[in-house]
């Protein structure tokens, strides 16, 4: 059993009462993964409420291949989403009609004609939310790892980028637009890759770039590309340092960017030499500085040059090859003393002190890391504040990862327990075996609750908070231990922010990429990569 004891710190409906704006953005709008250039998955321009969720009812329906795996963005009553089958839809959702849709996976071709070695671990698609700014929709693809612009009223294909080189990069992060840039970060699938036959393993590095784009010329232009680890690189010096999720997050106060990064693939020799060499207390001697693996880092929006950065977790090195207990073996291509794939699967939020209340009285970000443990650090230097071990990380999918959603007193996160283990929610201390649900204190990461998936099932959504109610996605059902069995069915969860469920709303399938929710709307993709669920982009509207 996990326990955990440790806190490390359809009907047309009429318009109603429209909020004040909140102090952020554009709130006409849902932009891209967490919401915003914040990352806080705060909805603070809609009606939505634990007294006016009683009228929420089911506007429209738009049914897509495979399905999708990101929440869109928005913008004058249109949403902006990719699906899995390869396309990049726009489609209004007050009138429920398409408005174009432009087939992603031809552009990938059109690139260039992938290999038969990517096509085995990456799909040819956009898994990413859009970002749109000044006249523009950007998307991130799949494979060879493209930085797409298009012309949001028409669909046409404005310019083509490659952010990465490597063979196996992949862009699963969504990019984030802020004062005429386009930030974005590479991962890769060279972790998957390691399981090929014949394959050497391993040589990509992680880069975190900003791009500006020219309508004029119709061209990108790289600001700068920042790569994530020191010489050398490759096989046999350093790789790895993925940026994957979210999307990264802004402090316009600091002119700062963050992103959280994953681990390295395989240590390089002399490093390995050194850690064999040296007792437990004194191998962080064998890392060096600017080995940016399993940190939290603060980039200079103007120059990519690094403000800060936090390494929370040992930097062990790790591939699928080592395998994931009581699912796969372990290989003999497993690096050496493997470490438990805790990386960070998350861009941190960024909270202004201004409007929440925060450590020290001091602006924070907020990010989760896959082993569970949920952090807040000073914006301005990383210090940590405050760190709390949710839920237990047991699969390499990992506990916490996507995103949270955090309000002016609280951080809302989902506990995913892939695999299913026993474990002891907090503060109740029920014992579940599924995924949970969950809050702790912005102020100083003490428990507030955690809630049990309904059903037992699980959930590896992240959570969007809107004025009192928290809305999650419940994704499979833990039957044979599978991930997707042809019986389970997804649902909309809404909580409210005390962690009562007050409603559930069935959905037909599986859902990963979370929820937008923006003024009267509610807005939920469902079927993520599984070819035979099928999936959907459904609008819920609350109504007189």
């Amino acid at each position: 059993m996990f326990s955990i004891r440790l806190r490390i710190a359809s009907l047309l409906c009429t318009v109603l009462a429209q909020p004040s704006p909140d102090y952020r953005q554009d709130v006409s709008q849902w932009s891209g993964w967490g919401g915003s250039y914040l990352n806080d998955r705060h909805a603070q321009n809609s009606e939505l409420n634990s007294t006016t969720l009683k009228s929420l009812q089911q506007r429209c329906r738009y049914d897509v291949a495979v399905g999708t795996s990101a929440p869109p963005a928005t913008q004058d009553s249109i949403a902006y989403f990719t699906t899995y089958g390869g396309l990049l839809i726009a489609y209004d959702y007050v009138d429920c009609k398409l408005v174009w849709r432009t087939n992603v996976t031809d552009i990938i071709y059109q690139y260039g004609q992938p290999t038969a070695f990517q096509l085995a671990v990456i799909s040819a698609v956009s898994r990413s939310s859009p970002q749109i700014g000044d006249g523009v929709l950007y998307i991130a693809t799949l494979i060879h790892a493209l930085l797409l612009a298009f012309d949001p009223k028409t669909g046409k294909l404005l310019a083509t980028t490659q952010v990465h080189p490597h063979p196996y990069a992949q862009l699963t992060m969504s990019p984030t637009y802020y004062n005429g840039r386009v930030f974005i970060g590479t991962s890769s699938a060279e972790e998957t890759a390691a399981l090929l036959p014949n394959y050497t393993c391993c040589s990509f590095a992680g880069t975190f770039a900003a791009f500006s784009f020219d309508h004029s010329k119709g061209k990108f232009t790289t600001e700068w590309n920042v790569t994530l680890l020191p010489e050398p690189l490759g096989v046999d010096g350093w790789n790895g340092a993925a940026v994957w999720g979210s999307q990264p997050s802004i402090d316009s106060k600091r002119q700062q960017v963050f992103i959280a990064t994953g681990n390295t693939y395989e240590l390089p020799d002399s490093v390995v030499a050194c850690i064999n060499a040296t007792k437990d207390d004194d191998q962080d001697a064998c890392y060096p500085e600017d080995a940016q693996i399993q940190a939290v880092v603060a980039l200079d929006i103007r120059t990519g040059r690094i403000n800060w950065s936090s390494k929370q977790s040992p930097l062990q090195a790790w591939t699928a090859a080592c395998g994931v207990p009581g699912f796969t073996p372990k290989l003999p291509t497993c690096p050496a003393d493997p470490g438990p794939d805790a990386d960070f699967g998350m861009a941190p939020s960024f909270i202004s002190a201004s409007h929440a209340r925060t450590p020290n009285h001091s602006d924070v970000v907020v990010t989760g890391q896959k082993s569970g443990v949920l952090f807040a650090m000073d914006a301005a230097n990383g210090s940590v504040y405050w760190a709390t071990l949710t839920s237990p990380d047991s699969s390499s999918n990992g506990a916490l990862t996507w995103g949270v959603a955090v309000d002016s007193e609280k951080v809302y996160f989902t506990g995913a327990n892939p695999a299913g283990i026993s474990w002891e929610t907090l503060p109740s201390g029920k014992n579940i075996s599924n995924s949970a649900y969950g809050a702790v204190s912005l102020l100083n990461g003490t428990f507030l609750w955690e809630t049990s998936v309904p059903h037992n099932y699980s959930s590896l959504d992240p959570p969007t908070v809107v004025n009192d109610l928290v809305l999650v996605g419940r994704n499979y059902n833990y039957n044979g231990g599978a991930l997707a069995p042809a019986n389970s069915t997804g649902s909309v969860v809404i909580l409210n922010t005390a962690g009562k469920v007050l409603q559930e709303i069935e959905v037909d399938t599986v859902m990963w990429g979370g929820i937008a929710v923006l003024e009267k709307h509610v807005l939920v993709g469902t079927g993520y990569r599984y070819g035979s669920t099928g999936g959907a982009f459904i609008v819920y509207e609350l109504c007189d």
